[in-house]
């Protein structure tokens, strides 16, 4: 599983009014997951990081928003950052 997939998946629990359609999905997305592949994904769904803390706070958030559209041009060039 790769971040694209789980980004992915979370699209589409979120555009799906059903909540068995939702369980489905996500249960699909952790079956296809192993060891330490399902711990990371469980927290990422659940808006955890698993190194705790990565030292970044709301003023530079708030410099990369505003910066926004500019990475995007950047990334459309070079292609997204893996």
């Amino acid at each position: 599983m790769d971040l694209a997939q789980l980004v992915m998946v979370i699209e589409l629990v979120r555009a799906t009014p059903e909540q068995t359609e939702e369980v489905r999905l996500l249960a699909v997305l952790l079956w296809q997951t192993q060891g330490q592949e399902t711990e990371l994904a469980v927290l990422y769904l659940r808006g955890l990081l698993p190194q705790g803390r990565i030292g970044v706070g709301w003023t530079v958030l708030q410099k990369a928003i505003a910066e926004g559209p500019a990475i995007g041009e950047l990334w459309g060039r070079k292609g997204a950052p893996r």
